[in-house]
């Protein structure tokens, strides 16, 4: 989520990677509130993943799976409606800008639910975030995935 997407010191995929096969991936964020990306992040980030897809089709045989997520989704959805009760559960961390990192928080755990479904995922590995939105990010995907089963590292 903090968008480390080096290969080589990149602790969360070498543990992943040493526990079996990874599906490694990334949500694009739909906004970001105070820490949006404007279009020469975007660009760049753009660059950085496509660098990063052929080094993991490389160095690991994975291909990197790619989500954005949908502004609202469907209210019938059950990843949605999921991520959206995991979100009801978690404090919200200090400075978060609230609105923008609840919609956040929610499309993106539902993303992370929906490919732990598809890709039969035991465990979620991540590199930590330090600012506000980022932390209530993890806090809704965490509870999210724990509340299926999954293991998050």
């Amino acid at each position: 989520r903090t968008f480390d997407i080096r290969l080589a010191d990149h602790a969360p995929l070498r543990a992943a990677a040493s526990a079996g096969p990874v599906c490694p991936c990334f949500v694009w964020p739909a906004r970001r509130g105070t820490w949006s990306l404007g279009g020469a992040a975007q660009a760049w980030l753009r660059e950085a993943l496509r660098s990063l897809a052929g080094g993991l089709r490389e160095h690991y045989s994975s291909r990197l799976v790619l989500r954005a997520p949908s502004g609202g989704g469907d209210a019938s959805d059950e990843y949605l409606a999921a991520a959206a009760a995991a979100s009801s559960k978690v404090a919200v961390p200090r400075g978060a800008d609230c609105a923008a990192a609840e919609a956040e928080a929610v499309t993106t755990a539902a993303e992370l639910l929906r490919l732990a479904d598809e890709s039969s995922a035991r465990a979620v590995y991540w590199h930590r975030s330090y600012e506000p939105e980022g932390q209530r990010v993890e806090a809704v995907v965490r509870e999210a995935l724990r509340g299926r089963g999954i293991a998050c590292v």
